[in-house]
């Protein structure tokens, strides 16, 4: 959203002559001002859903108001999480918001699945100094982010904990891709997903 002065005029805009200069400052101000909004929108929900303040709302939960308030700002839901997880991230590991880099929210946005995943805080830190230092870029991030994810897990730990979130849904999804590239070889089982969806509907009453 473009936020401008209210004392300027299309008018103002078209006929003032300014020094490029200033126009050049006034332009790196507002984007440096763009890029803290991430950044204070996600200390914010972290504080609405830590102390639970959505409930002064009767919200039963957080994620309602998120939704509300995505709505209320015309934003994706998952454009706040982002910012959410991040932030999060950011205060698990007591990283200084002064060592962050705003500008790399997507980067920052995959370390934090990452750390969340794993809980590695160290591991957090390094790929931080990495992307910073552009040692590593998004892509590369990305691509080890779905190795991660797409590694098998135990079902359950020695203590019958359940798999990692995210693990059967990746599990399920190496299945079904491999099952849809065998298909083709075997006009047969083309039509085992219709029988599939038959028998569990038929089950089911």
């Amino acid at each position: 959203m473009l936020i401008v002065n209210p004392e300027v005029t299309n008018e103002h805009l078209v006929t003032k002559k300014s020094q490029l200069v200033d126009i050049e400052s006034e332009i790196i101000k507002t984007y440096g001002m763009m890029l803290k909004g991430w950044l204070y929108i996600g200390t914010k929900l972290l504080e609405v859903e830590k102390h639970q303040l959505y409930k002064q709302h009767n919200y039963e939960t957080f994620t309602p108001w998120l939704k509300y308030l995505s709505k209320s700002l015309g934003l994706r839901p998952s454009t706040l999480w982002k910012y959410l997880e991040v932030v999060k991230m950011i205060d698990d590991i007591n990283l200084p918001f002064s060592d962050v880099n705003l500008k790399n929210i997507t980067g920052l946005e995959i370390i934090a699945r990452v750390y969340e995943h794993k809980g590695d805080t160290q591991e957090a830190l390094t790929l931080i100094k990495q992307l910073d230092e552009k040692n590593i870029t998004v892509a590369g991030l990305k691509k080890q982010a779905s190795e991660l994810f797409n590694l098998k897990p135990p079902a359950s730990d020695k203590n019958n904990n359940p798999a990692p979130k995210g693990f059967l849904k990746a599990f399920w999804k190496k299945i079904t891709k491999g099952f849809l590239a065998y298909i083709p070889q075997k006009p047969m089982l083309r039509m085992l997903p219709v029988l599939f969806v038959v028998f569990y509907i038929t089950d089911m009453s």
